[in-house]
C-alpha cells in the first residue's frame, strides 16, 4: 500500500489493486475510487482536491501513467491527464503542481491544464521538490543529475551530475540554504547554498562546481565531517542500545511495584 496521507478530516490511501480509500479518523470508509493502474505513491491534497499518481505495470514494469485529480469530499473525479510511468508522489507549491513522468518534469494548473514539461534526460523516480521560485529534481540512472528549474517557466538555472555511478531514488530535501539527497551507494550529498537566492525571491543562476563548496560534496560514511564532529562509532551505538534497554527494565519493574501494590489495596478494601 501507498503511504497514507490526510487532509486533516480523513485519511486517503491507495493500494496495489488500483483502489484509493477515504476513511474517517475513526476508520470507518467514507468513499472510495478505482485508479487506473497500480497506487504505489502517498496522494497530496491541493485545494480541496487529492492528486494522486498511478501506472500501469507490464512484468513489473510501468508503461503508463495516470495523474487524477479528485475531490476530498466524496472522491469524483475533478480532472484526469495520462503520461508516461509516474512512480512518485506530485510536488505542490500552493498554486502549480509537479510531476516526474518517465523523462519529463511536468508542470499542471489547478484546472489540470498542462503550463511546462521538460526532458531531463533519463528516467526521475523521485518527487520533485519545490523551494521558492526553483523546482528541483534529480535523475535515476548511473550517475544521476539533479536539476534546478525556473518553477514559472520550467526554464533551466543550472544542473549537476553526480560521479562515482551514484544511482539517486530519493528526493532532494531543502535543510536550511542547502539541498540533500542520498544516494544508492549509501553516500549522502549536500548542496550548500543551494536556496540562499530563493530566499529573497531569485534562483541559482551558476553552475555549481564540483570544485567548490556550492557543489554536491559527499558526506563520509566514516571518520570526521566538515564541521569536526566526530561520527558516533559502533560502541556509541551498542551504548545507547543499553542505555535504552536499562530504561525499559526500570519502566517495566515500576509498573510490576505498582500493579503489586494496587492489588494489595484492593484486597485490603476487601477484608
Amino acid at each position: 500500500a501507498a503511504t497514507p496521507t490526510t487532509d486533516g478530516y480523513n485519511i486517503f490511501i491507495g493500494n496495489d489493486n488500483g483502489k484509493l480509500y477515504a476513511v474517517n479518523m475513526s476508520g470507518g470508509e467514507v468513499w472510495n475510487r478505482t485508479m487506473t493502474g497500480k497506487v504505489r505513491s502517498a496522494a497530496v491534497v491541493a485545494d480541496g482536491m487529492l492528486i494522486v499518481t498511478s501506472s500501469v505495470y507490464s512484468s513489473n514494469v510501468a508503461v503508463s501513467g495516470n495523474i487524477t485529480a479528485l475531490s476530498t469530499a466524496d472522491g469524483s473525479v475533478r480532472w484526469h491527464l495520462e503520461t508516461e510511468p509516474v512512480t512518485s508522489s506530485v510536488a505542490y507549491d500552493g498554486q502549480h503542481i509537479f510531476a516526474a513522468a518517465g523523462n519529463k518534469l511536468i508542470s499542471i494548473d489547478l484546472d489540470g491544464n498542462t503550463i511546462w514539461q521538460k526532458e531531463l534526460g533519463g528516467p526521475i523516480k523521485a518527487s520533485p521538490t519545490v523551494a521558492g521560485d526553483t523546482v528541483y529534481a534529480v535523475t535515476s540512472e548511473a550517475n544521476s543529475t539533479l536539476f534546478a528549474l525556473n518553477s514559472s517557466t520550467g526554464a533551466e538555472i543550472w544542473n549537476d551530475t553526480i560521479s562515482g555511478g551514484s544511482y539517486v531514488l530519493s528526493s532532494p530535501v531543502p535543510v536550511e540554504d542547502s539541498l540533500v539527497m542520498g544516494a544508492d551507494t549509501g553516500s549522502l550529498y549536500i548542496y550548500t547554498h543551494a536556496l540562499e537566492s530563493n530566499s529573497s525571491g531569485g534562483s541559482n543562476s551558476e553552475l555549481p562546481d564540483s570544485g567548490n563548496s556550492d557543489a554536491g560534496d559527499e558526506l563520509p560514511d566514516s571518520g570526521t565531517p566538515d564541521n569536526g564532529t566526530e561520527i558516533p562509532d559502533n560502541g556509541t551505538n551498542a551504548g545507547n542500545i543499553y542505555m535504552a534497554l536499562g530504561i525499559a527494565v526500570i519502566v517495566v519493574i515500576a509498573l510490576a511495584v505498582l500493579l503489586f501494590a494496587l492489588k494489595k489495596e484492593q484486597k485490603r478494601r476487601q477484608e
